[in-house]
């Protein structure tokens, strides 16, 4: 089995052909550097490289693998050599012998297959060994990580599945969609426990608190509402929050972020709006809050990725900007980091702090929507229109 896409590290150099290391095989050979060696316009290049990015291979015969140079200290992607073509018989025959077990550095790991229609949301469970999703089919789905096999199918929304979330136990998960609905599901088993109604139009975000006692939700009806989760009682009611993306924040406070561009803050003791802040030019269309509590960031159709202070409002750091609008967020734990989706098939890891790419993940064939990143901060799952999860290493 030849090497799957990822990126892997070279171990050595020899006679000017980088090889790599597999486990339970010897050395690969993979390309000669002279081509490398000629490209040092913006970088200058050490004698041995220290990973090449294996982007598609096929053993027909003869091998080809197209190759991406990664550079030490090279996060402009400008700055990257093209891509490497590689042909050779000997090699073929030696990655046909090949049993590959390790992880790539960083990358794709392994899809998750099933969903029939697009999957816009997921989710991992609080100990990273499941995750959820759900989509146009009008499933979710439960998933080992590890071997990527489907565990489990809940049935009973009648549209789209907009968002899917576990409980901070994991033994719960709520769900909502185009039906109108919010529902709660014993994971185990795959039950639908209970159901929230009440709101107009499709409800497009939900979020349980750090208790699992409530939940909040935002709906396309310009509302959002907090439920108690026991009992499926609406606790409370907001009305002319356009089309919101909601969660809880530290100190019984919930967040939002909405259609018109603003993020607002509610005190949940007394129902009142405390922060109503314009940080972006289109809908938000996700939000997020760091560990520390004190910081929050979000993604918009502006093309923007904004750090800010939740007390305040004001932004904290320079907006990450990208080329497009973006559609999905997820923070690591360290704060300093965060991954964006959009429509261009991509996933892109930003530095918080610099306000900078520092990686570009591809290989989704259609949109990238939900996102979520494991409890350790060391892999992400996305959802994607091309109807795949993929799981994704990230770069330490």
């Amino acid at each position: 089995m030849a090497p799957r896409p990822g990126l892997y590290r070279i171990i050595a150099v020899v006679d000017d052909v980088a090889h790599i290391s597999v486990e339970g095989a010897p050395k690969f050979g993979l390309a000669s550097l002279k081509g490398l060696r000629r490209i040092s316009r913006e970088v200058q290049l050490s004698d041995q490289p220290h990973a090449i990015h294996v982007d598609y291979y096929e053993s027909k015969g003869s091998a080809t693998m197209s190759l991406r140079w990664e550079l030490p200290g090279v996060i402009d992607e400008q700055a990257i050599p093209p891509d490497c073509l590689f042909t050779n018989q000997t090699a073929a025959v030696e990655a046909a012998a090949l049993r590959h077990k390790t992880e790539p550095l960083f990358g794709e790991i392994r899809r998750l297959e099933g969903h029939t229609d697009m999957v816009v949301s997921v989710a991992f469970s609080p100990d990273g060994g499941r995750a959820l999703s759900s989509g146009a089919d009008k499933t979710m789905r439960l998933w080992d990580v590890k071997s990527g096999k489907e565990v489990r199918r809940y049935n009973g929304h009648t549209g789209r599945v907009e968002c899917v979330v576990f409980s901070p136990d994991g033994k719960q998960a709520l769900s909502c969609g185009a039906d109108k609905t919010v529902r709660l599901w014993d994971v185990e088993t795959g039950t639908e426990v209970r159901r929230f109604r009440g709101h107009g139009k499709t409800v497009g975000s939900v979020a349980f608190s750090p208790d699992g006692k409530q939940a909040v939700s935002g709906s396309a009806d310009n509302t959002m509402r907090l439920w108690d989760v026991e009992t499926g009682k609406e606790l409370q009611l907001w009305k002319g929050v356009p089309t919101p993306v909601v969660t809880f924040a530290p100190g019984d406070r919930l967040l939002a972020g909405c259609r018109d561009g603003t993020v607002r803050l509610w005190n949940l003791e007394n129902g009142k709006e405390i922060l109503r802040q314009e940080l972006h030019k289109g809908l938000v269309r996700a939000v997020a809050v760091a560990t520390d509590g004190r910081q929050a960031v979000s993604v918009s159709a502006d093309k923007t990725v904004r750090s800010w202070d939740l007390e305040s409002g004001k932004e904290t750091r320079r907006p990450c900007k990208y080329t497009g609008p973006l559609w999905g967020l997820a923070l690591l734990p360290d704060g300093r980091r965060a991954i964006s989706s959009s429509a261009d098939q991509t996933l892109v890891l930003w530095d918080l702090v610099r306000g900078k790419a520092v990686h570009r993940f591809t290989g989704h064939g259609r949109g990238v929507r939900g996102l979520a990143v494991s409890p350790d901060g060391r892999y992400a799952l996305s959802a994607s229109s091309d109807k795949t999860v993929r799981l994704w290493k990230l770069p330490p």
